[in-house]
């Protein structure tokens, strides 16, 4: 994990650079929608720039992992170390499970990063306003990110199951993108939050688990053999 981190550095750099462009090109859109302008403060424009940035993990993160996955999991097929780990007799299912979970924690803590370089960005050079509270920070820090969970578990099973996936699960998250652009960013009200926390923390748990599920009744040989 370490050395496909350190031979991604341009990646992260161009997921960072991406992430925080079609995140201002969302905030930009909406504020062209409501006919508001960036430098303007109070009201919902106050809450906007706030809300704008649970858009960054979710466009982040699974670019971030797209490329860490396709270094991990090809360099241990082609080198045969994920044979010598299976030939260990662990779950196929589990093993998928642990290495997901490294490249989320992994793509997770720099979120958190680049999160506070565009708040500095918003603050101090487009002069925008900032409204932090509980429920912001939960939507930022832990339903984006769980949303952003569900698409990576997707790429990286679609890595471990499908022949070449490698050539088309990048893709996934430019679709994504393109969804998130559908909808105009808003203030959602408390009620739209709790029924959003609960279908994003639901669905991720049931992509993570079914995809989990899948290979680990997915033969050695198959997933070794793609």
């Amino acid at each position: 994990m370490l050395a496909a981190f350190r031979e991604s550095k341009l990646q992260v750099a161009t997921s960072t650079l991406l992430a925080t462009i079609m995140q201002f090109i969302l905030l930009i859109r909406f504020m062209h929608l409501t006919g508001q302008g960036l430098g303007q403060a109070g009201g919902v424009t106050g809450m906007v720039p706030t809300f704008a940035l649970m858009y960054v993990p979710v466009m982040f993160m699974p670019f971030l992992a797209n490329s860490l996955l396709i270094r991990t999991f090809i360099q241990e097929r082609a080198s045969g170390a994920l044979m010598s780990i299976l030939a260990t007799g662990i779950n196929p299912g589990i093993l998928w499970a642990m290495k997901t979970t490294a490249i989320f924690i992994c793509c997770y803590i720099i979120s958190l990063a680049v999160l506070e370089i565009d708040v500095l960005v918003m603050i101090f050079l487009f002069k925008l306003p900032i409204v932090f509270s509980i429920t912001n920070v939960f939507l930022i820090t832990v339903i984006s990110p769980l949303a952003a969970l569900a698409i990576i578990a997707v790429v990286s099973f679609l890595y471990w199951t499908v022949r070449f996936g490698y050539m088309f699960s990048g893709l996934f998250p430019l679709i994504v993108i393109v969804v998130l652009y559908g909808f105009a960013i808003t203030q959602p009200s408390a009620i739209e939050l709790i029924r959003g926390a609960m279908t994003v923390t639901l669905v991720s748990g049931v992509i993570v688990f079914v995809c989990g599920y899948i290979i680990s009744k997915t033969s050695r040989a198959r997933l070794l053999g793609l």
